[in-house]
């Protein structure tokens, strides 16, 4: 279990030496593992005169790593956060922990240098940056309205397209072929993103501006160009965030966006097979998608994820539908073939030789274990649907779909 330290003690001022001067971090990020930051860590504190013992330096990694361990069930916010948002592009937030009446949200950073986004997931990026203890031990925390500068600042990487999808319906594809290119930063399901748009939909104190303000600071804040090569930024939404389109549209109404479906009976077999926690009853509040905390306890796992997607395309088929709305329906029996087209026609990326380089690398593999080779799964689930799931998508899915698809056509 974690144990605290004494606000004078060596490890204490220690760190908050570290994150006043980055040439401190960076130095300690230059070491090649573990037991050489341990002893450039102490080095660093007597070339400061600081006393710092080497049990501290132990103890503080036992209480970070135990911290992060439970950041989904037990955040702890810190008790001192910095006035502004970090200078340097290298400092991404990985975490956002929710305010109460008397204290505003608290965005947790972490420095990643120059390391390319390029997993199949935000979260597997967090996990790869903090494996260096230097970047496990040395966050910055501040509160979310210190992003609020960025929120009116032009960033330098403008959003050049998002992904909203019904899950398991190619949507890491998308992204991973995206993010082979070197001049795109591809964010895929960033929880802090999830995190704001569920704690600003509770409240109902805020306006859709004041959160649309909100949303603009911290997706601003993943904008800033840490690395040359680096042009345009994409975002990948978790599969529910179609709920949070009219937000995230008067956020970025000129941002292109595409909405992924597929077949409903193959995403509910993939669901049955491995359920993603979203689709897990009590994981999530389930009145926004129209089920009542009365009904939650009668719906057994397939019928509430049915609901959890007929609500996720219903959102999708309004936003679609807004007059002026750069939003296109793909279907994913067609994506490997269009997707060439979707990303020069719909997000403008250029139709070069990067480009092409990047799907040729991203189209063969599977993407959410790009070791692996892509096989085509779709008959395999019909086959493996049994009648209970058939029947779901036939009452709660089919109809939605055949309107989707009349859009594709």
């Amino acid at each position: 279990m974690p144990t605290a330290f004494a606000p004078d003690s060596g490890w204490i001022r220690f760190h908050a030496a570290v994150l006043a001067d980055e040439t401190h971090l960076a130095r300690l990020l230059a070491t090649p593992d573990a037991a050489a930051c341990h002893d450039t860590a102490l080095a660093l504190a007597a070339e400061l005169g600081l006393t710092l013992a080497p049990e501290e330096i132990t103890r503080a990694i036992a209480n970070a790593r135990h911290a992060w361990l439970l950041r989904h069930t037990a955040p702890i916010p810190p008790s001192a956060t910095a006035p502004d948002a970090p200078r340097s592009p290298h400092w991404l937030p990985i975490q956002l922990h929710p305010g109460d009446a008397s204290t505003c949200a608290t965005v947790e950073w972490a420095s990643f240098g120059d390391l390319a986004l390029t997993d199949p997931f935000f979260e597997q990026s967090i996990g790869a940056a903090l494996r260096h203890p230097a970047r496990l031990l040395f966050r910055h925390h501040t509160s979310l309205d210190a992003l609020a500068p960025l929120a009116d600042t032009a960033p330098e990487l403008a959003p050049a397209g998002f992904v909203f999808h019904v899950s398991r319906c190619g949507s890491t594809l998308v992204a991973q072929a995206l993010a082979a290119d070197p001049r795109h930063r591809v964010l895929s399901e960033p929880s802090p993103l999830d995190q704001l748009l569920t704690f600003d939909a509770a409240n109902p104190l805020l306006t859709l501006a004041q959160r649309a303000s909100r949303l603009r600071g911290v997706v601003h804040s993943y904008a800033r160009r840490r690395r040359p090569e680096e042009e345009r930024l994409f975002i990948k939404f978790d599969a529910w965030h179609t709920l949070h389109l009219p937000v995230i549209r008067a956020a970025f109404p000129a941002t292109p966006w595409i909405f992924l479906h597929r077949d409903p009976v193959e995403v509910l077999v993939s669901q049955h097979r491995q359920r993603g926690y979203q689709f897990i009853p009590g994981m999530m509040d389930p009145r926004p998608f129209g089920i009542t905390p009365e009904e939650l306890p009668t719906l057994d796992f397939d019928t509430y994820t049915a609901r959890i997607l007929r609500a996720a395309f219903d959102a999708a088929l309004v936003a679609l539908a807004t007059p002026g709305s750069p939003g296109l329906t793909v279907d994913y029996r067609n994506l490997r073939a269009a997707l060439p087209g979707l990303l020069r026609a719909h997000f403008v990326v250029p139709d070069d030789e990067t480009t092409r380089t990047a799907l040729a690398a991203a189209l063969p593999r599977h993407a959410k274990n790009p070791t692996l080779e892509f096989a085509a799964d779709s008959e395999a689930k019909h086959r493996e649907a049994g009648e209970p799931l058939r029947a779901l998508a036939a009452r709660w899915l089919d109809e939605p779909r055949r309107r989707l698809l009349a859009r594709n056509a």
